[in-house]
């Protein structure tokens, strides 16, 4: 068939898959046929760090009508700055002035200036004007399609509420490092209403009420007006750390009386990830009332009456000695957490994979895994953390955990050997018959989430990583037939189709400490 008696949104299927920009940009540029695809595609998913990069965009969108109706993913990070308050200020040209402050005399301008002072390490901030920043509000409004929006570092106001309302098909949403208005200045909306199935709150901002010395700061608690997104109808995915504890502001049940949360919990919720802070070199990140308990009985409560949960991921759970009810978490499929806490929280439960985290004494680790072997012996997927690698714990995984289909190994410090790793085949992994997927490795240093490339692992005499790799798993080969993925270290991968293919290897450009449980 000729290229031109391909339908359109073909075209546009099989550009959607091309994930590398700078190849769509040379298709755009050097294929006259193709290139109304290409720039469509390019403007597929979008990112707007600075106002400088709105200033860019805005008059593409003008003189492509149409144009707008393709962007299905945005990431801004572009905020205006209130008069009075002082600042680098944007303009629609892209024009960069400083305007000074004028009488700062409002509760509210003056919170946030506190704020912005606390919270800001870079005196360079740009802001976007307030002309620049309405248009950019209205042309995201325009984006009927956009399917996944992120706001990073971003100044809400009314309007940001209001825009999310006004987006049909916006079903992921990541909101981080943002501070909010006064829930008093801002619309009363019926987050429930948002047809979101995927939300992310973390690192949730605070505005400063009184500064005093700088180490101590007395911030506005309520957040409320942004936490109740997560009553959304059809959420399905639910991330938040103790900045956005959902569970005590919104799905808060009282223990004193028989009154409903004013809240209800989303009937279709099925993942839930609840996570620690995530310290960031460099942000200011105080601690906010009540982070010190997180997660605490208010998480656990709501736990208890979520019965469609099926994947959870808990960064604590501190009373060990309590099972949760025998009715609660009736569908758990997924559970990541510390390894003691894997037998109370799934006992009795439809358990079938389990990312779990050691602490320091491994020793004592261990320990737990084989009791979790002895609960869990059909366990198909198993992912373990460790602060250091102890070479016992593939004995007890490869003895207790034999319908494993996916291991994988993640530790700091230590390693095994060149000798241990060609042995894992014949010897440990052989007991598992159905392990496709295995993966040892270090993570990546200082907790980046770049992982380093380097061109050998333990011998440098090869002429390049993959011979290095390929050699190393000679030995499985021949005992384990099922593998089809190997990853001895963060930035390389091995893969082949069927038994006796080929391991080609491609590169691991991000680490993603967040298990996807697949198995």
């Amino acid at each position: 068939m000729k290229p031109e008696k391909v339908p359109a949104d073909v075209w546009m299927e099989v550009f959607g898959h091309i994930n590398h920009p700078p190849t769509l940009l040379n298709v755009s540029l050097a294929s006259k046929a193709f290139r109304d695809f290409a720039f469509r595609t390019l403007h597929r998913h979008l990112i707007w760090r600075k106002p400088q990069d709105v200033v860019i965009s805005l008059p593409v969108f003008t003189a492509n009508p149409g144009l707008h109706v393709y962007v299905r993913t945005l990431r801004v990070g572009v905020s205006t700055l209130p008069e009075p308050l002082g600042g680098f200020i944007v303009d629609e040209t892209g024009v960069i002035m400083q305007r000074t402050a004028g009488e700062i005399t409002s509760i509210d301008h003056t919170r946030l200036n506190k704020s912005l002072r606390y919270y800001s390490s870079e005196s360079s901030s740009l802001f976007a004007n307030r002309a620049l920043h309405d248009s950019m509000i209205d042309r995201i409004t325009g984006f009927i399609n956009l399917e996944n929006l992120t706001f990073y570092n971003v100044i809400f106001t009314f309007q940001h509420f209001t825009l999310l309302h006004a987006l049909p098909q916006l079903r992921k949403l990541h909101v981080e490092f943002c501070i909010f208005p006064l829930r008093s200045r801002t619309p009363i909306l019926d987050h429930s209403t948002l047809p979101l199935t995927d939300l992310t709150m973390v690192n949730l901002r605070r505005r400063l009420i009184d500064w005093n010395d700088g180490n101590h700061v007395t911030v506005e608690e309520d957040v409320t007006h942004i936490l109740t997104l997560a009553t959304a109808y059809n959420l399905r995915s639910l991330r938040v750390d103790s900045t956005a504890d959902v569970f005590r502001y919104v799905f808060r049940a009282n223990s004193w009386d028989n009154r409903p949360p004013p809240y209800t919990i989303p009937a279709h919720l099925e993942r839930l990830y609840v996570q620690r802070k995530q310290v960031f070199p460099g942000k200011i990140q105080p601690m906010f009332p009540g982070e010190g308990t997180f997660p605490d009985n208010y998480c656990f409560q709501f736990l208890w009456r979520a019965p469609s949960i099926r994947t959870l991921s808990l960064c604590t759970y501190t009373d060990l000695h309590r099972s949760p009810p025998a009715d609660a978490l009736p569908h758990l499929h997924h559970y990541a957490g510390q390894v003691e806490s894997a037998v109370p929280m799934s006992q009795g439960r439809p358990v079938e994979a389990l990312a779990l985290t050691f602490g320091q004494d491994v020793r004592q680790g261990i320990s737990a895994l084989s009791a979790v072997g002895q609960h869990f012996p059909e366990l198909k997927m198993l992912s373990l953390l460790m602060k250091e690698w102890e070479h016992e714990v593939i004995h007890v995984v490869s003895h207790q955990f034999k319908k494993l289909r996916r291991l994988k190994i993640v530790f700091e410090l230590g390693g095994p050997s060149e000798d241990m790793v060609v042995s894992l085949g014949p010897e440990y992994f052989i007991l598992m018959p159905e392990l496709h997927t295995v993966q040892i490795f270090p993570a990546p240093d200082n907790g980046s989430r770049k992982p380093a490339h380097p061109e050998h692992l333990f011998d440098p005499s090869f002429d390049s990583i993959e011979e290095e790799l390929q050699n190393l798993v000679i030995p499985w080969n021949r005992f384990c037939p099922t593998l089809r993925e190997v990853q001895l270290m963060a930035g390389w991968v091995m893969n082949r189709g069927f038994e006796g293919n080929a391991w080609k290897m491609s590169k691991v450009d991000e680490y993603d400490t967040l298990e996807d449980f697949r198995y």
